[in-house]
């Protein structure tokens, strides 16, 4: 009698514990009690209700801590719903359980916005690139010369698309960490995606230096080839069927081989040997594989450490001044294959500071709601833009601190990333806030094939040479309501990423 009388208090005991700490939990959020605590109060709950064998496991607690990520709000589920009519546990708990034991904690939400964002950088970066082949293209489309000191929309695209590929990183390498990869499987991953951009950015980079008045094979034939064996190298498209594997597996051997032969097919107006192409600056997507190499393992370090992210943008920014002044000569042997002070220093440190953003917008707090994302990412904003400014002011001591994009200035990175920060906060306003769908969509299917859509940009450009339509004849403002080269430009971007959102609708994407 005596033991069911304790076992009796026991029950009534636990029940007290369940109630009172998954009721209290908002009371316990306004005093801070850290999370952590509060979970190690459940477990112990638990640990001390499994021992107790004619307790029956109530599943209350394994649910009662859901969090809407959408309104914020504890939902608590009844208990009765978890306990089957046998007195038993639910299978709903069990399969809870195993669950947790799978996943090491929350996946981050995707952030429709960021997808939006990297859809209108790429939009504009076709834009800018097709518009400065204009003559008489307004100076706001081209980018500034070397020694000037400030920035047009130009010089603004490219480090955007950088600060988005930090963003994205809680995202993508978090999705990664969640599912259990190893740091090994991760880091393998991040390599093989970085040499990938550098051999895609050594080909284009190559377009630049060929030679128009001789050669193997003619360079508008040779370029419009080589950019297609580079879509058939990683190109991806649904396989359910073995055959389509097969077809799949075909496309991209047919894709590297093309590339070997135009590779060994190429002329330099310059270069002499058997293979005449060179690294040179590896171009822009060979640039991307830089930063994203470096920014990479940056965040693979600092993962939950938002600061620490901010702490080592800081070190990168300095990597390029000490690169400025002439700390680095000694190492002046590989300036060939990398140039120390932008290639290592400002392009990865905005990606690091896209990371650090993202993580902190991304992270499944119970306080997260639209107006702590948004206030979160103004005191980024500021804080960069601020940042850039008092940098700035020694503009008058070195060109380095002058805001220049060819020279890859931490003013330039920084006031850049304020610019991507706030561009941020007004299209998440406009697709997760206000939930604007019609006119963002076809942008959020490019920005998820951001790849595709700049190699076609240029293949389409190439595919007119060979056809005979003579692309550049025009004046920026010659007929056509006196803006004809304007037009034509906006036409062509919108039809580039338009019809990358039709592919990626239809999952044929770049696999990186």
């Amino acid at each position: 009698m005596q033991y069911i009388n304790l076992i009796n208090k026991l029950k009534a005991l636990k029940h007290f514990f369940i109630v009172f700490i998954t009721t209290s939990y908002k009371e316990i959020q306004i005093f801070q009690l850290p999370r952590r605590i509060y979970t190690h109060m459940i477990q112990l709950v638990h640990s001390t209700s499994d021992r107790l064998r004619n307790i029956k496991v109530i599943g209350f607690l394994q649910h009662g801590l859901k969090i809407n990520s959408k309104e914020n709000k504890s939902e608590h589920v009844p208990e009765k719903q978890f306990i089957n009519t046998s007195g038993g546990i639910s299978n709903s708990i069990i399969k809870d359980r195993n669950n947790r034991k799978k996943s090491t904690g929350i996946e981050p939400e995707r952030i429709r916005s960021i997808d939006i964002l990297r859809g209108l950088v790429i939009l504009a970066m076709i834009f800018v690139n097709d518009a400065s082949g204009i003559a008489g293209s307004p100076g706001i489309f081209l980018h500034l010369k070397a020694g000037q000191d400030g920035m047009t929309m130009a010089d603004a695209v490219f480090p955007a698309f950088l600060f988005i590929i930090g963003l994205t990183m809680p995202f993508s390498l978090g999705k990664r960490m969640q599912k259990g990869e190893s740091f090994s499987q991760i880091w393998e991953h991040v390599i093989r995606r970085s040499v990938v951009l550098l051999f895609i950015g050594f080909f284009m980079v190559n377009l630049h230096s060929i030679d128009r008045s001789g050669g193997m094979i003619e360079y508008r034939m040779w370029s419009f080839l080589m950019l297609t064996g580079l879509i058939l190298f990683r190109i991806e498209f649904p396989h359910p069927y073995p055959w389509m594997r097969q077809a799949l597996n075909i496309v991209r051997t047919s894709g590297v081989l093309l590339l070997i032969f135009l590779a060994f097919a190429y002329s330099s107006k310059d270069g002499t040997g058997l293979m005449q192409m060179r690294t040179q600056w590896w171009g822009i997507i060979g640039l991307i594989g830089w930063a994203y190499l470096v920014s990479a393992a940056v965040y693979l370090v600092f993962q939950k450490l938002p600061t620490g992210m901010l702490g080592a943008a800081a070190l990168l920014y300095c990597v390029y001044l000490a690169d400025k002044s002439g700390m680095y000569v000694s190492l002046s042997f590989i300036d060939d294959i990398v140039i120390i002070g932008p290639f290592l220093g400002t392009h990865p440190a905005i990606c690091v500071s896209g990371a650090a953003m993202g993580k902190l917008i991304s992270e499944n707090l119970p306080e997260k709601t639209h107006s702590s994302r948004i206030a979160r990412a103004l005191m980024f904003g500021a804080g960069f833009a601020a940042a850039a400014f008092m940098l700035h002011s020694l503009s008058g001591l070195h060109s380095m601190f002058k805001i220049s994009k060819l020279n890859a200035t931490p003013s330039w990175g920084l006031l850049s990333s304020s610019i991507a920060a706030l561009a941020w906060i007004a299209i998440y306003m406009i697709s997760d806030i206000y939930k604007e769908q019609k006119f963002t969509k076809i942008l959020e299917y490019a920005g998820s094939n951001a790849l595709m859509a700049y190699i076609l940009s240029v293949l389409a450009v190439y595919g007119m040479a060979l056809l005979g339509i003579h692309y550049f004849q025009y004046d920026f403002y010659e007929n056509w309501a006196a803006s004809m080269g304007l037009w034509r430009s906006i036409f062509f971007s919108l039809s580039v990423v338009v019809f990358t959102g039709i592919l990626e609708k239809f999952k044929i994407r770049l696999k990186l």
